[in-house]
């Protein structure tokens, strides 16, 4: 397979560069690169069925690395000629706004999949037989769209994967559409802005996130517990999960004390003070 795989990539890239050097028409060069990606997949498929994978191993390799090498080029082709298709005519602000719009549908789905994300970006490897065998737990994901799935070739994680991929190359697509000038940052300033991650329970930060909007402490009370979770999970690089679900089989229903973590917090806090109190000089 690795020999035929190597083929088919050396075909793309070439078909890729011709298209982009035929035409200058966008529309038109990611209608034919959609084409000639989707010819390749097609050829890659009929092998895949023709020629089984064998074992683990094969089944990692190819759902990790092989299928989305391809299907990331598909599905990135294909969100740039929607998104060049419906650019909107007019006055720059309003282009902006079409464009900040598609950078937020990206973050969202990068939110929506923040484990596969991380685990993508962090380039683990240690959940790879769970993610990327034939018949993963079906647990794990739930299938988001619509399309033709033939286990033979298809798994749930590889597609997400692929759109993960494909995302990551469409944002700076749009981002150097909004600001041609715009620069992906470098390790050092990513190093700089990371977030320190939470380290307590999830059941405890839900609990936090269920007070803050019991309290209409975001937005006078606008916001709702969606939005609250949603901050949350962006501010501490956590997925949360089913929260809903947690609160009301959790937290809503225990018997003793339903503010665990809120009473330990306060409980927390003033013993910080009366420590101050006694030693002024260590809290200054």
């Amino acid at each position: 397979m690795e020999q035929y795989v190597k083929e088919l990539q050396a075909e793309m890239n070439e078909a890729l560069n011709r298209i982009s050097k035929e035409s200058a028409n966008k529309l038109q060069k990611a209608e034919k690169s959609c084409q000639a990606v989707q010819d390749l997949l097609t050829r890659l498929k009929e092998y895949v069925i023709a020629n089984p994978l064998n074992g683990l191993a094969d089944e990692i390799l190819f759902f990790k690395e092989i299928k989305p090498a391809f299907l990331s080029e598909l599905i990135f082709r294909r969100e740039v000629y929607y998104l060049e298709a419906n650019l909107p005519p007019g006055p720059p602000e309003l282009v902006t706004g079409y464009l900040t719009g598609e950078l937020e549908r990206i973050r969202i789905y990068f939110q929506r999949n923040l484990s596969l994300y991380n685990y993508h970006r962090a380039v683990r490897s240690d959940q790879d037989h769970l993610l990327f065998a034939k018949n993963p737990d079906p647990g794990i994901f739930v299938s988001e769209c619509a399309v033709e799935f033939d286990p033979r070739f298809c798994t749930v994680p590889s597609f997400k994967l692929s759109k993960i991929m494909a995302f990551e190359r469409l944002n700076k697509y749009v981002h150097r559409l909004l600001d041609p000038a715009w620069t992906e940052p470098n390790e050092e300033e990513i190093h700089e802005e990371k977030v320190a991650p939470w380290t307590d329970s999830k059941v405890s930060l839900i609990e936090l996130a269920y007070a803050i909007h019991s309290n209409s402490s975001i937005d006078h009370g606008k916001a709702d517990v969606k939005q609250i979770v949603a901050q949350l999970q962006r501010a501490f690089n956590v997925d949360l999960g089913n929260y809903y679900a947690v609160f009301q089989q959790n937290i809503r229903i225990r018997k003793k004390n339903r503010t665990t973590y809120l009473d330990q917090l306060r409980e927390s806090l003033i013993r910080r003070m009366d420590d101050a109190d006694e030693n002024p000089k260590y809290y200054q």
